[in-house]
């Protein structure tokens, strides 16, 4: 996640001596303090005295207690010492021994927002917002309600712990995600979600009241972000874009596969029942060593607002298509 640093960079975490199943002698446990902090916001940012809580990830699959703490001030921030956990009763050091990552989450007026943390040393700033609640809620989607895996530290089973999100997934998808606005709606960079502050109206927040205004946008901000986090290493950057109604949608790819084999701009069937057969897409003469560049374009089509068009790598994902947002007038 960019520590987890570019998305979004995400962050950084670790430190400690003590397995899970120490001695159960808590004057003894001693370790640098560790803090996990940032900003919860909404929009706005979360109420002083809004509720937050962290769930520790454990490596041996014992749930270990929910640390509670909350929002301090009018710009959201919160702050909690993650030094020593509790696991089974006992108090031990979290090192990556014994946790491998925090789920976090603070209560806003719609309900709880999620976000993310990996283990490692010292201070990590960790930004409760829609952007990561949105990666956290895809992440965890397929071990169902995340309010409910949060609560018991299972997934639905009831046996199996739930996992750690993968920061370079997050990474990649969140730098993915910026070249796309940038693209195609010549937005400004989503910079680094999990660690940059949060200004009212402005960066972060403004892409969400532009969102607000803009129902394409705020189309391709939801479905583009479920896109990415379900192949976060598909494309580097990518556009679908029809100009004007009944005209090509236009689709460029940009990405680290297509060396060997073909890439496939797949089928579609706009409202009218017309259809765009599959096509080939062309490797540019613009490609480099793990940036290829792909370009193809469907026959014209009406009325594929709120679509997606599927674009199939041979050698990326065993050929399994994955989707990219069209954006229409």
């Amino acid at each position: 996640m960019k520590r987890l640093a570019a998305m979004c960079s995400i962050l950084c975490l670790m430190m400690w001596f003590t397995a899970c199943g120490g001695s159960g002698n808590t004057s003894t446990i001693t370790s640098a303090v560790y803090t996990i902090h940032g900003q919860a916001a909404i929009g706005a940012f979360l109420d002083a005295g809004s509720r937050v809580q962290i769930r520790p990830i454990p490596t041996s699959g014992v749930p270990c207690d929910i640390i509670e703490t909350t929002v301090t001030d009018a710009v959201g921030s919160y702050s909690a010492n993650v030094s020593t956990v509790k696991q089974a009763g006992t108090e031990v050091i979290s090192d990556t021994t014994t946790v491998s990552g925090y789920v976090i989450r603070a209560m806003s007026v719609s309900g709880w927002i999620y976000s993310f943390a990996d283990n490692t040393d010292g201070s990590t700033i960790s930004n409760i917002n829609p952007y990561t609640d949105l990666m956290v809620q895809k992440y965890y989607e397929g071990a169902n309600d995340i309010t409910v895996t949060f609560a018991t530290g299972y997934k639905s089973d009831g046996v199996t712990p739930i996992g750690s999100p993968d920061p370079g997934q997050t990474d990649q998808v969140m730098s993915t995600m910026a070249n796309m606005l940038a693209r195609v709606y010549s937005m400004p960079s989503i910079e680094d979600f999990m660690t940059c502050a949060w200004v009212e109206g402005q960066g972060l927040d403004g892409i969400l009241n532009n969102a607000a205004t803009g129902p394409h946008l705020n189309w391709f901000l939801n479905d583009e972000f479920y896109n990415l986090f379900a192949n976060p290493d598909a494309i580097l950057d990518g556009s679908a874009i029809q100009a004007e109604l009944g005209s090509p949608i236009v689709v460029d790819i940009w990405t680290t596969h297509g060396d060997v084999g073909d890439v496939t701009l797949g089928a579609i069937t706009d409202m009218q029942g017309h259809v765009s057969a599959a096509v080939t897409m062309t490797k540019e003469a613009d490609s480099a060593p793990g940036n290829n560049h792909f370009h193809a374009q469907t026959d014209g089509v009406f009325d594929v607002a709120e679509q997606n068009i599927t674009v199939f790598i041979s050698d990326y994902n065993g050929g399994a298509g994955f989707q990219i947002v069209i954006q229409t007038p």
